[in-house]
């Protein structure tokens, strides 16, 4: 508790019963901060696309080692604790490692949570599954870029940043027979393919991607300028491979596809 008070988390004015969002995903008790919270290190609740990876991730993960790179509330890491041989996750938000350790407490789960910037709290340590839903909004002051940078929107001036470093540094962290799933928003822009945004994987790298409305994904985020080009939502799987290469399948409809990247 003394954690949670240190960042915030809870308050003597509300008796030590904090104001956060509740969800119970899969029976999951999960506490996060409510999207209108003010701060950069607001812990986001579980959406859509959080379904999407866990969906995916389940087949990988039982009797596996698990990372949860990015784990925000720790929602993937309790999840996936269930069925997994050893479940971690990280981040770089420290709000959002004490709001995951106090849910991992609240559901007597033995997932553990390590602070840190994507490869750093696991230097020299490899999985069995890796799982990532990096931030992928741009953030360089021009008409592309929304007013605050925020830990979990943001990926940089051009949006895609940390989500090409999760990329590369993925394939170092696998086990023989490991696989890495990444889900990430792209925005490109006018003449721009998926292809040339991805950086070169040392891998087998199979991306599934569906378009987005522009208009209305610029208008949820508040860009009016991507409506210039497209979006696409993405579901990366990659497999340590002696010989990289690269598969691009579009999904029509919904997300239930199989994460293959053999």
């Amino acid at each position: 508790m003394e954690e949670l008070f240190g960042h915030g988390l809870c308050s003597i004015a509300y008796a030590s019963v904090g104001y956060f969002r509740l969800d119970l995903p899969e029976g999951i008790i999960l506490f996060s901060d409510w999207s209108d919270r003010s701060g950069t290190d607001t812990v986001l609740a579980p959406g859509e696309t959080t379904a999407v990876l866990y969906r995916a991730a389940l087949p990988y993960a039982a009797q596996r080692r698990v990372w949860d790179l990015g784990c925000g509330s720790g929602a993937l890491a309790l999840l996936l604790a269930g069925c997994a041989a050893r479940i971690l996750g990280t981040d770089i938000n420290p709000r959002a490692i004490a709001l995951s350790r106090w849910n991992a407490a609240i559901n007597d789960s033995p997932a553990q949570f390590r602070l840190g910037s994507l490869a750093g709290p696991v230097d020299g340590e490899r999985f069995d599954l890796i799982v990532a839903q990096p931030p992928y909004l741009p953030f360089d002051g021009g008409p592309h870029s929304s007013a605050t940078r925020s830990q979990f929107l943001h990926g940089g001036d051009r949006g895609d940043e940390i989500a090409h470093q999760v990329l590369e540094l993925a394939p170092r962290h696998l086990a023989p027979g490991g696989v890495a799933l990444v889900f990430t928003d792209w925005l490109l822009g006018a003449g721009e393919d998926l292809e040339q945004r991805l950086p070169p994987i040392e891998a087998n790298v199979h991306v599934h991607y569906t378009r987005i409305l522009a208009e209305a994904w610029s208008e949820a985020y508040g860009l009016p300028c991507a409506a210039e080009g497209q979006v696409l939502q993405s579901l990366i799987a990659i497999r340590p491979a002696p010989v990289p290469r690269l598969r691009i399948t579009e999904v029509h409809g919904n997300w239930q596809c199989a994460p293959d990247a053999a």
